[in-house]
């Protein structure tokens, strides 16, 4: 605590997180100047550890005052969020990862919400159906699939949602399929969920 105390800015905090706590006092000051209410500030830092290391935090800080409305001290208070920080990374390299399979895949890959109505779908639907991305997505059902197939998707859907509901695991959902291409001639598929 000590030695931190005693420590610049620039020795504290990362050169971005540097600018963060200028651009606060700046506004701290002239709020001072202008005898306008100070702002608090809540926000992410990146500060050096003893070993050189950076540790992300969560950062408020409010100004004390005196009676006369002059800044006494600043009291901060930081939680760390570097494993927060490092996870949320994993996460996005992962995600990106599994969109770039999903973009490279020959298979159609689709998402759905709980109504059916699809939330995602990948660039293979253009060389399979014929079809952009854009009006795969507006599709309903009927326009994807010949009726018998469409019944059966929205029969599992059904089936899905009472699952869930009653708090059992999903069904499993693997059959073939008739959906329409662009020219308006029908195709087989294999639909898995």
């Amino acid at each position: 605590p000590e030695e931190a105390m005693g420590q610049s800015l620039a020795e504290a905090l990362t050169p971005e997180s540097v600018q963060i706590a200028l651009g606060y006092f700046q506004q701290l000051f002239e709020a001072q100047e202008n005898g306008a209410e100070l702002p608090h500030f809540h926000g992410e830092v990146d500060f050096y550890r003893k070993d050189g290391s950076v540790m992300s935090a969560d950062l408020q800080v409010i100004p004390h005052v005196d009676d006369d409305g002059h800044i006494i001290e600043l009291l901060g208070v930081s939680r760390d969020i570097s494993e927060r920080k490092r996870v949320e990374a994993e996460l996005r390299k992962s995600e990106e990862r599994a969109r770039l399979m999903a973009e490279n895949a020959w298979e159609i890959i689709w998402t759905a919400g709980p109504d059916g109505t699809a939330t995602y779908i990948n660039a293979a639907v253009e060389r399979v159906r014929g079809i952009t991305v854009e009006q795969a997505m507006d599709q309903p059902l009927e326009q994807i699939y010949a009726p018998s197939s469409a019944d059966s998707i929205r029969t599992y859907f059904g089936d899905l949602h009472a699952a869930i509901r009653n708090g059992e695991k999903p069904p499993v959902y693997r059959e073939e399929h008739e959906q329409y291409r662009a020219d308006g001639s029908i195709m087989v598929s294999e639909t898995q969920v």
